[in-house]
Formats: structure tokens, C-alpha cells, sequence
């Protein structure tokens, strides 16, 4: 199963082992390939505000700065970012369990 498309009647026909490994081929990304995501989104932030991360967290911290929702977006990718650095064996999206009815 290496279709990206998938039909309900096919979710429900699987078993819970079968539809974690179909959704997880449909949803998960490895996390080196979040990893370099988001740091292209990180270094946008830092392009549009004209200033570094850590530049950016000491002016927060100062009260310099306040918490607009790019910053608050560039903060949540900082903070995803080192998450996936110290879990690397992990997988983002991941499908736990089959959805009941």
C-alpha cells in the first residue's frame, strides 16, 4: 500500500495493527525531514523581524518584545525544533489508534 489516497471503506476493513501503518504512511514525517522544516520557517522569522532567536527570546524575556503571533509561531518552531532534536528516533503524526464509531 504506497498510495497516498485512501478510501474510508478501506480504513475500516483493516485491523488496528494494518491502519496505524496506513495512516502513518499517509501522515508521518521523518523527523530529520521536520527538523530541516522547520528550521526554513525559523530562519523566516528571523528574516522578517530582522533579528536572531536568541536575540529575539532576550528581548521577550526584557519585555522589549511582545508576544505577536509570529512570534508566538516562531517560538512554538524553536520549541518543536529542539523536541525533535532530542527525540530523533520519533515520528511526527503518528496514528495511535483506530477511530470508533
Amino acid at each position: 500500500m504506497t498510495s497516498s489516497r485512501v478510501a474510508l471503506s478501506e480504513l475500516a476493513s483493516l485491523n488496528d495493527v494494518e491502519y496505524r501503518a496506513r495512516m502513518r504512511s499517509l501522515v508521518a514525517v521523518p523527523s530529520s525531514q521536520k527538523v530541516v522544516e522547520l528550521t526554513a520557517e525559523i530562519a523566516r522569522f528571523e528574516a522578517k523581524l530582522g533579528i536572531s532567536s536568541e536575540v529575539m527570546r532576550s528581548r521577550l524575556a526584557a519585555g522589549e518584545l511582545k508576544e505577536i503571533l509570529d512570534v508566538c509561531y516562531w517560538l512554538m518552531a524553536l520549541q518543536l525544533r529542539a523536541w525533535i532534536s532530542t527525540n530523533p528516533d520519533r515520528r511526527i503524526g503518528r496514528w495511535q489508534t483506530k477511530p470508533t464509531r
